[in-house]
């Protein structure tokens, strides 16, 4: 994607990116952190999502470690990236609650 701010929000390991296929198949319904109880190994360190989208149909999480502090505009930043993709089958949101 490029630009300085992401890529320094994803180089300090403290984020994670999650992908769930959706059971059934894809769905127009916007994910929540329940989503993707089927991580619960890799979530337990990475617990906080930031951000949630609907992805062609399928779940995909941006996930931060508890510590870690991510601007409100940084999370904005990602999420606008992220659905910048394909806009026309991409949705996402800003989380600002904790798991």
């Amino acid at each position: 994607m490029g630009s300085p701010q992401f890529n320094d929000l994803t180089a300090r390991n403290d984020t994670v990116i999650a992908v769930q296929q959706r059971a059934g198949g894809p769905s127009s319904k916007m994910p929540t952190a329940r989503t993707f109880d089927s991580f619960p190994t890799e979530l337990t360190t990475f617990s906080s999502p930031i951000v949630l989208c609907n992805y062609f149909g399928d779940a995909l999480g941006v996930f931060q470690k508890p510590q870690t502090e991510v601007s409100p505009s940084e999370k904005t930043l990602l999420a606008d990236q992220i659905a910048g993709t394909s806009p026309q089958n991409v949705t996402c949101k800003v989380v600002n609650a904790t798991r």
